[in-house]
């Protein structure tokens, strides 16, 4: 397993051999770049995917940088190699997985915006979490397609995709693959309930 990190303060890369016999294989590092910060009046925070903290490979597939001017900020991230691979459990030990490092100023429902792309309707899915937890609320986002880039907050069990936020401070946001070969622009996290990106 391999882990590194990039963020536009931090230029550091890191080569990782992980004992898989471990617990848990998952290395959190913080404090080599701000937090992104959630604005305390409107509840909006917003990470660019490729702005991530740490990229830990799993599962035989990795996170990569891709460039497209139709991104935002001309970049994203893609789930690789595409060759069919879903994972819709044991994904947080056996999926690909960027975190974020994040700090919330408001606690209670945070509501999940994806801006993402899916080459197939086998390519267009994610699973987002908390500090390391998948909670059954954020997991099997989609709805993008192949038309281009578009915004989905859809779950495949129906519901809107959120997270719980039970305490305010600095935690980690956590993505991870669910179909290989999606790519994922920006995230969106928010405490209202209507807003649409």
């Amino acid at each position: 397993m391999k882990g590194f990190v990039s963020r536009a303060l931090a230029l550091v890369v890191l080569a990782l051999t992980v004992n898989t016999g471990w617990a848990s294989p998952m290395l959190l590092i913080s404090g080599l770049a701000p937090a992104f910060q959630q604005d305390p009046s409107s509840g909006l925070l917003v990470v660019e995917a490729e702005h991530f903290d740490l990229s830990v490979s799993q599962g035989g597939h990795d996170w990569v940088q891709v460039s497209g001017a139709s991104s935002s900020g001309g970049n994203a991230m893609e789930a690789t190699p595409n060759n069919g691979t879903k994972k819709d459990t044991g994904y947080t030990t056996n999926s690909p997985q960027l975190n974020y490092l994040v700090n919330f100023t408001q606690v209670g429902t945070h509501y999940i915006w994806i801006r993402g792309y899916g080459p197939a309707s086998t390519d267009d899915s994610v699973h987002v979490g908390l500090n390391g937890s998948g909670p059954s609320t954020a997991d099997r986002i989609t709805g993008w397609g192949s038309g281009g880039w578009r915004w989905s907050d859809e779950t495949m069990d129906g519901p809107r995709a959120t997270i719980e936020v039970t305490a305010p401070g600095e935690q980690t946001l956590n993505l991870w693959m669910r179909e290989d070969g999606v790519q994922v622009d920006k995230i969106v996290v928010t405490t209202d309930a209507t807003l649409v990106p």
